[in-house]
This record gives C-alpha cells, structure tokens and sequence, in this order.
C-alpha cells in the first residue's frame, strides 16, 4: 500500500492535519455544523429520565430499585456539593492561635511596651492639658454671675424680672378676685329671681292648719321601746355547817351537828363516782348518785363527819353544761360524773 493510500486510511476528516492539501481536508474547511433545535421543557425533562434510566440499567452487580437508586443519587450529588464548599475547623482554630501569639509578642515584648506606655502616657497628658487651657480661656473670656450681675446690663435685667414677677403676682390676685366676684354675682341673682313656694294670700290658711295638726300630733303616744330581756342565770347558795335550801332544787339533806352521825360506809361504797376535792380551802370527799331524773350529790368533811348534798335534775344539769361547762358537751357515763365531781369547786364558788 503506497503513502498516499496510508495517510488516506489514517487521517479521515476528523484526524486532518493543519495545510493538508488532500481533499478531504479541503471539504471539511467547507463543512457546516448543523443548528441545533431548541427543546422544550417536557423535552428536556423526558432526556433527563431517559439518562437517569440508563444510568440505572446499567448498574454493576447487584442492583438497588429505582427509589434507593435516586436516593444514592441524591446523597452522591448532596456529597459532591459539602466537599466543595466544606470548609476546616482546624484552620479557623490555627490562625485564631496565630493571632494571639502576636498579640501576645507585642504584650511580652518589653521594649516595645515601654515605647507604647510613654506614648500612651504623653498622649493623656496632652489631652489634659488642653482640656486644661481651654478651661482657662473660657474663664478668661466668659463673665462670671457676679460680673453679669454687677453690670448695667445685668442690674436692669434683675430690675424687669422682679417688676414681672410683681406684676404677675397682681394679675394672679386680681384673676381670683374676679372670680369669685362673677360668682357672688350670679348668687346674688339666683337670689333675686328665686321666688317663695308659699303663697302669701293664704297665710293665714296654712297658720290655722298648722295649729290643728299640732294639736292632734300631742295626743299621739310614741311606740314603746322593746325591753331587753335579761337571763337570769340560777345561783347555788353557798354552803356553810348548817345546809340552807338551794331555789329551784330539791330540799337539801336536814343539817347535822359535828360529829352527830358516823358516815355511811354502805352508802359511800355505793356511789356511782367518788373523789377528794378541794372546797373553800378544805379538803372534803364528794359522792356523785344517779338516781331516774336525778343525780344527788353528797360532800362529807372526813374530820367531823358532817354531811351535805344537794340534787339536779336532768334538765338543770344540761343547762348548766350548755351555759357554763360547754367543755362537757359529748361526755356520757362515768366520764361526765367525774367531769361534774371535778368541777363542783368551781360550781360552788362564792356559795
């Protein structure tokens, strides 16, 4: 096969070399690229599933359905994107470590903080000696309040401001005098146009009506008051040797001499409660009996042996719970006679 041939089979239109003189290259210095048509949106979008379908069929091994597949897509693409935008921590925290070692140079750096302290010292100094000499200009230049009040100008000014001051306190005066001239003003003319409610033509009538009612309001009595009534609390005559009738008791046991009659040990031992208790500063043993609508109480001096008792009903004794000895409201029994015997100094005090 000769050259011709050869460069024939090797450099077909697309492979032509520069200044080829063959007349493949010199038709395709006349070729013309085709114009591309312009797709529409549902075009494009039917392109692009076509690509991703081919990208899915031609998967290696074993292959991922279709929802997985998009999912590695997406991950792939969202993967692509962080690496090229991603960003180090490390050397954030590098030159964040780099900047503070120079600031700190600067710091540790004596000499230079030397020059800086100077600088910075002078430059106080400075400002506060200006702001000194500007205080002092102005002191020079400006006129203290006992010059500005010292001068004619001055001594005018305080001459006005007191004569307006004066004269606004007048005018002040002056505003509430005539107020309260309009209102005694418009008084004095409610006064004179007000007009009496009686009429004097019938005087006299009235007179005469006015005597009658008074004369019939005389015999009229004026209700009487309701009177409080007052409780009147029942009181235990106080008991003394001789035993005196209690009012609204049954009669008291008949009085015995000292020393008359032995105790009766039967009675005593048969007492529904029994106990010592104090009276009048002696000590004296009381017995309480439960008797149908009664309970009987006995006191015995243990010296001489003389007895006394006296009785209360079933009704005087819730009485006296309800009144005095609140405390026993809900005792029953036993419980109830020994809060009774306990209480009977109470009970009898002053008796």
């Amino acid at each position: 096969m000769d050259s011709s041939s050869s460069e024939k089979h090797y450099f077909t239109p697309s492979f032509a070399i520069v200044g080829d003189k063959s007349p493949d290259f010199q038709s395709l210095n006349n070729f013309t690229s085709p114009i591309k048509k312009k797709l529409s949106p549902i075009q494009l979008q039917k392109k692009k599933m076509k690509a991703e379908l081919d990208k899915w069929n031609s998967q290696l091994g074993m292959k991922s359905s279709w929802v997985t597949f998009q999912w590695q897509q997406q991950q792939t693409k969202c993967h692509k994107t962080a690496l090229k935008t991603m960003t180090s921590f490390v050397a954030d925290d590098v030159k964040k470590h780099m900047r503070k070692i120079r600031d700190d140079a600067k710091l540790y750096n004596n000499e230079t903080m030397k020059e800086a302290s100077q600088k910075y010292q002078r430059g106080r100094l400075e400002k506060h000696n200006k702001q000194i000499l500007k205080r002092l200009f102005l002191v020079s230049v400006t006129e203290t309040p006992i010059t500005k009040i010292n001068s004619k100008a001055g001594k005018a000014r305080e001459k006005k401001q007191r004569r307006d001051r004066l004269k606004a306190i007048r005018q002040a005066k002056q505003a509430k005098m005539d107020y309260i001239n309009s209102e005694n003003q418009l008084m004095i003319k409610r006064i004179a146009a007000a007009r009496s409610s009686f009429d004097h033509k019938k005087e006299r009538e009235f007179f005469a009506r006015h005597k009658k009612l008074r004369a019939a309001m005389r015999k009229v009595k004026d209700k009487p008051k309701p009177k409080r009534k007052r409780r009147r609390r029942k009181r235990l005559q106080k008991l003394d040797e001789r035993t005196t009738p209690i009012p609204g008791v049954v009669q008291p046991l008949p009085s015995l001499e000292p020393k008359a009659e032995e105790p009766d040990l039967v009675k005593m031992g048969n007492s529904n409660y029994q106990a010592m208790i104090t009276l009048d500063g002696k000590r004296v043993q009381a017995s309480a009996f439960v008797l149908h609508d009664k309970i009987h109480f006995e006191l015995v001096d243990p010296t001489t042996g003389a007895k006394r008792g006296f009785d209360l009903t079933t009704v005087e004794l819730n009485n006296l719970i309800d009144t005095r000895f609140r405390e026993m409201r809900g005792m029953s029994g036993r419980h109830r006679l020994k809060g009774l015997v306990e209480r009977l100094p109470k009970l009898l005090q002053g008796y």
